[in-house]
């Protein structure tokens, strides 16, 4: 799915159950406390590391080919510390691969 296909409305509502629950069990909380405003570092106390292995898992579930390094540092840069600034970072990633990245990144 790298970079060739894009997700349809459907596949994009499974992806965003798919990342919520997943945050959920990392922060042991209800998936329905998360709100696309929730900071995943201060609100849910989820760590960096934590937040890695996520989009690892991203990564695999989608069949991502862009090194896990390389999309950290992207999210760093862009500041994607909310739930919601996440998903869409992730969904481009998911779509266009590495072309989603920042050219310094790529």
């Amino acid at each position: 799915m790298s970079g060739d296909q894009r997700l349809s409305e459907e596949e994009y509502q499974s992806f965003v159950h798919y990342v919520r629950s997943y945050i959920a069990e990392l922060a042991e909380t209800a998936a329905d406390k998360i709100s696309d405003d929730t900071n995943l570092l201060e609100e849910l106390d989820v760590d960096s590391l934590d937040i890695i292995e996520m989009i690892d898992d991203v990564r695999k579930t989608y069949k991502v080919d862009v090194e896990l390094n390389k999309i950290g540092m992207h999210l760093l840069k862009r500041k994607a510390y909310t739930f919601g600034a996440l998903l869409p970072i992730l969904r481009q990633i998911i779509e266009e691969g590495e072309d989603a990245l920042d050219p310094e990144f790529r």
